[in-house]
């Protein structure tokens, strides 16, 4: 998947990531940012609370193909 298609479908991603020295296990869904005014991938707890955290797009694909976040696929 390209970085275009990637936008296109804006999948859900799952994962573990480290912030802040933090591991953080749930999975990560598009919203829109007011203050990006832009798409921008936001961290959910597997509980499916909202949680602190996210990144824009282009890191989510970055991520996703470092193979460090995974599609959930449907």
């Amino acid at each position: 998947m390209n970085y275009l298609q990637f936008i296109q479908q804006k999948p859900i991603l799952t994962g573990r990531i480290t912030v802040n020295g933090k591991q953080k296990e749930g999975v990560f869904i598009p919203l829109w940012s007011r203050y990006s005014n832009s798409m921008v991938y936001h961290y959910h707890t597997p509980k499916g609370n909202k949680g602190s955290g996210g990144f824009t797009m282009m890191r989510a694909y970055s991520l996703l193909n470092n193979g460090i976040l995974s599609i959930i696929e449907d």
